[in-house]
């Protein structure tokens, strides 16, 4: 008895096992997300025997939770089964060839999803996608719109177009270890001696690219557009994951969707070094592409150089620098009228643009209350200020004409201009005429040196004479001895 006992559990355990590893032949092949009209879970049987699917249930946990829920209950796979080297298809309507259609499966962002027997712990597959932190590998990002998670045959994951009930038409994407190690044969899956050496060289070739999307030259104070064009391995576009930006300035951005456009503003002019860092996975430490580009900003010197009269109230436009500047959403305003300039308006270096006021409406009246502004309304060019009245500068012949009326008189003092250049006036703003002044000053300081030079030189030659003539004098006398 106790021989037949040992048979029975032998044959318990042969046939448990053969049923697990049955299960396990069985994984999750494809998800899409949205539209919600084409939602699907695809299943795939590895195997090379049929897997029946009764009392298997689907799970689902959203990143915010901390438990799973039921998504397709042990009822929907009641007597279904999936042959060998087959596909099913689990979906929310009918998408021709769904085996199972659940009308409330719900996929979102961020999710993770199980696939297990009802009362058993032992979980059969099992995938993640988005932001979720717990992944074994790094998660895949979260689908676009039209786009599926589509399992590749090395067993990662890429996002390519949706391919329900089919083959996953794809090439696995290449491992870390494939560029370092020598080209040698290898077996594969289906029982071939080697590997393509095409598809080797296109394996080698294929990798994550990001690449910044932005002008190289901007404007101090007018936004910068920025996007983001990130690649997957087969040249399908890759919205998330995590995106870090470095603006150069001190300044930076993280995001999990890949925005179409953001922009950013320099406050100060220079060379901006712009990175950007893109992360499949939420919470990897290493990105899997990066990108620089340099920015350089300038002080914006656009001006309002002329304007039109009455009959033709015309308002010019002149770019100062030697760059393109896109003057697009900026604003000519006045306190009556705001003309916004269209999108795409680009003036050339240099260059100028005149406005017809048949397409401003600005008119005479909003002469005095000009401006050119950014589309922050920031004032880049103040009209009525430009018009401010400048203080009459002293001309050079005037200040000549004082500087040769200054003489000295013989108790060597320094007299002043004549009373007639007292209505003569020097202001302080007229910086022209500091340079003149400072050499009629400088002048008279020569005319001192050189009047006391002679007064010196006078005296030693009175001097030496009067020694002299004293010397002269004594030749006269002679002392006696007594």
């Amino acid at each position: 008895m106790s021989r037949n006992i040992i048979l029975v559990l032998f044959g318990i355990i042969f046939f448990s096992s053969g049923f697990n590893l049955a299960y396990a032949e069985v994984i999750i092949n494809e998800v899409q997300l949205l539209p919600t009209s084409e939602r699907f879970i695809e299943l795939y049987n590895t195997g090379d025997s049929a897997v029946n699917l009764t009392n298997w249930l689907m799970q689902r946990k959203t990143l915010t939770s901390d438990s799973f829920s039921s998504l397709v209950t042990s009822l929907n796979f009641e007597g279904k089964s999936i042959g060998a080297k087959d596909y099913f298809v689990i979906s929310r309507v009918q998408i021709g060839n769904s085996d199972i259609v659940v009308n409330t499966l719900t996929l979102t962002e961020s999710n993770t999803i199980q696939i297990k027997i009802s009362g058993a712990s032992e979980i059969i597959d099992k995938i993640s996608w988005g932001g979720v932190a717990d992944c074994i590998n790094p998660c895949p990002p979260n689908p676009a719109e039209g786009q599926s998670l589509q399992r590749t045959v090395s067993g990662s994951w890429i996002v390519a177009t949706p391919t329900p009930g089919t083959a996953n038409e794809i090439i696995p994407p290449p491992s870390s270890s494939s560029d370092s190690t020598p080209a040698t044969s290898s077996t594969t899956s289906s029982g071939g001696t080697g590997e393509n050496p095409s598809l080797k060289n296109l394996k080698k070739e294929q990798k994550i690219k990001t690449k910044i999307l932005a002008k190289n030259f901007a404007f101090v104070g007018v936004p910068v557009e920025f996007e983001a064009n990130t690649t997957g391995y087969y040249g399908e576009m890759l919205p998330y994951g995590k995106y870090f930006w470095n603006f150069g300035d001190g300044d930076f951005k993280e995001m999990k969707v890949n925005e179409e456009k953001f922009s950013h503003i320099y406050f100060y002019p220079g060379e901006y070094a712009v990175s950007l860092e893109y992360y499949m996975n939420y919470a990897s430490a290493n990105p899997e592409a990066v990108d620089k580009i340099i920015i350089k900003t300038i002080t914006p010197d656009v001006l309002i150089s002329n304007v039109g009269n009455e009959a033709d109230f015309f308002v010019e436009l002149t770019n100062s620098t030697n760059y393109d500047a896109d003057i697009s959403q900026w604003i000519l305003s006045s306190d009556k009228v705001n003309f916004v300039l269209p999108k795409n308006t680009i003036l050339g270096p240099q260059k100028k643009m005149i406005l017809s006021p048949r397409i401003t409406n600005l008119s005479i009246a909003d002469k005095d209350f000009l401006k050119l502004m950014t589309p922050q309304w920031d004032v880049i060019f103040d009209y009525t200020a430009s018009l401010a009245p400048v203080l009459k500068k002293v001309s050079v012949q005037n200040q000549l004409r004082q500087s040769e009326k200054i003489i000295f008189n013989n108790s060597n003092s320094l007299l002043m201009p004549q009373e007639e250049n007292k209505n003569t006036e020097i202001t302080t703003q007229d910086l022209s005429a500091s340079p003149i002044l400072a050499e009629a000053k400088e002048n008279n300081w020569y005319f001192i040196i050189l009047f006391v030079f002679l007064g010196i030189t006078s005296g030693a030659v009175y001097f030496i004479r009067r020694t002299k003539n004293s010397a002269i004098a004594g030749d006269d006398f002679e002392l006696l001895d007594e």
